[in-house]
């Protein structure tokens, strides 16, 4: 089981060089985690919601091959509980990842959200989509 208030990283699986770790997230009130896959010297992070706000977690995906956050909120908007697009850049940025995948939108015009991210973010991004194969840089 994990503890989804706890802070520090949990190992949730460890199997054949593949070891999977969970950290709690802020997202409001609710309890979220993202996760960190590392198999051999390739790691991915997974992000759900949330609003971008522990630095934690940015020492939680430093230097992963990928991050894949969410998108879920127009430049700009005022929701306690997701990321602005400025945020998951700065967030991406600050821990220096190889590789950016966002998805998971919101209503709004993705340019425009794309265009906010950058001013924070400069590595290689994609747009993610539905059943989306990408390689791992």
């Amino acid at each position: 089981m994990i503890d989804a208030v706890k802070g520090d990283p949990s190992v949730v699986l460890q199997r054949e060089g593949t070891t999977v770790t969970a950290r709690k997230i802020p997202h409001g009130n609710m309890p979220t985690l993202a996760y960190r896959v590392q198999t051999g010297n390739v790691s991915i992070v997974f992000s759900s919601d949330q609003n971008g706000t522990d630095p934690g977690f940015v020492e939680f995906a430093k230097g992963a091959n990928l991050l894949i956050m969410h998108l879920a909120i127009a430049p700009g908007a005022n929701v306690p509980l997701h990321a602005t697009p400025a945020v998951v850049g700065r967030v991406a940025q600050e821990a220096a990842v190889k590789q950016l995948i966002v998805s998971h939108f919101g209503l709004f015009e993705l340019d425009a959200a794309i265009a906010d991210l950058r001013t924070a973010y400069n590595g290689p991004l994609i747009v993610g989509a539905d059943m989306q194969c990408t390689p791992v840089l």
